[in-house]
C-alpha cells in the first residue's frame, strides 16, 4: 500500500518539478490529490516543456510528463514542441529518435523531425521484426518502435518477449526493463501500461 500521508508531506517539502508532477499524477490516481498540488506541478511541467522542447537527452522525460499531465486533465494547456534534430550514430541514438517521432502529435517541427529521421522510422519496423526471447531487446525500445509505426497487433516474436519481460515473482503485473534484468520497475511497468501495446 502506497502511503498517502507520506506522499502528501514530500510534496510540502518542495522537490523538483518532475517529482511533483510524478506526486500529484500518484495521488490523482488514488483519487487523494488536491488542486493545489496539481496546478502547481502543472504550471512548473508546462513551463519546462515549452522552455526545453523535445531532445535527445529529455526525450523520456518529457513522455513520462506529457502522459501524467494528460492524465491531470492538462492535454489541451501542452505547447507545440521543438524537437531537436539530432545526428543517430549508434543503438542508443536510434532508441532517442524512436522516443522524439512518438511524440509527433505535440511536436511544432513534425515534418521536419520525420524527414530527418526517415532512416529510423523505416527501421522500426525490422527491429520490431528481430524482436525473439533470444534478442537483447529492451522494454523501451519494443514501445517506442511500436509507437513509431502503428502497427495493428504486434508480430509473434514481440508478444512472446512480452510476456517473458512481464512478472517477477509472484507479482504478475509488473515489468523488467529487459529479459536479463535482475528485477521489475515501477518506470518500466508504468511505460508497458501506457504504452497500449501489452495484455492486460
Amino acid at each position: 500500500m502506497i502511503p498517502v500521508g507520506e506522499v502528501k508531506e514530500h510534496a510540502k517539502s518542495d522537490p523538483g518539478c518532475d517529482e511533483v508532477l510524478f506526486v500529484a499524477a500518484t495521488l490523482h490516481i488514488l483519487r487523494e490529490s488536491g488542486l493545489a498540488i496539481e496546478e502547481k506541478a502543472a504550471s512548473c511541467t508546462l513551463v519546462w516543456l515549452k522552455e526545453q522542447g523535445v531532445t535527445k537527452a529529455n526525450a523520456e522525460g518529457v513522455e513520462f510528463s506529457l502522459q501524467m499531465l494528460e492524465r491531470l486533465g492538462y492535454a489541451d494547456d501542452i505547447p507545440p514542441l521543438q524537437a531537436e534534430l539530432f545526428e543517430v550514430k549508434n543503438r542508443a541514438d536510434r532508441y532517442h529518435a524512436w522516443q522524439t517521432i512518438a511524440l509527433s502529435p505535440y511536436l511544432s517541427n513534425e515534418e521536419e523531425a520525420r524527414s530527418h529521421f526517415k532512416k529510423q522510422i523505416s527501421e522500426a519496423g525490422d527491429f520490431l521484426d528481430s524482436v525473439s526471447v533470444e534478442s537483447d531487446a529492451s522494454l523501451g525500445e519494443v514501445v517506442a518502435a511500436s509507437r513509431v509505426v502503428e502497427r495493428d497487433g504486434n508480430p509473434e516474436g514481440v508478444k512472446e518477449w512480452l510476456g517473458q519481460v512481464r512478472g517477477c515473482g509472484e507479482v504478475k503485473a509488473l515489468y523488467r526493463p529487459t529479459l536479463s534484468a535482475p528485477g521489475c520497475t515501477l518506470k518500466d511497468t508504468w511505460t508497458a501500461l501506457m504504452s497500449g501495446i501489452t495484455p492486460p
